[in-house]
């Protein structure tokens, strides 16, 4: 992202929609960030390298709690 960080982007989706699910993800392990954005509401983690077929599993997840 060129302009906001990851818990930016979070930030402004938020006041955007509180209740939209965001699917966050990072390549470093024990992303203190990352903890904090799903302490925040975030619907879920991916860590980086993630397959397709995980990606399709935790948003299938996120979507089907949504209903």
């Amino acid at each position: 992202m060129p302009n906001l960080s990851g818990a930016e982007t979070f930030t402004h989706l938020r006041e955007v929609d509180a209740h939209t699910p965001i699917l966050i993800s990072s390549g470093f392990s024990g992303d203190s960030v990352a903890q904090s954005l799903l302490n925040e509401g975030a619907a879920g983690f991916l860590n980086k390298p993630f397959r397709t077929e995980d990606l399709a599993r935790e948003v299938t997840r996120i979507l089907r709690k949504g209903e």
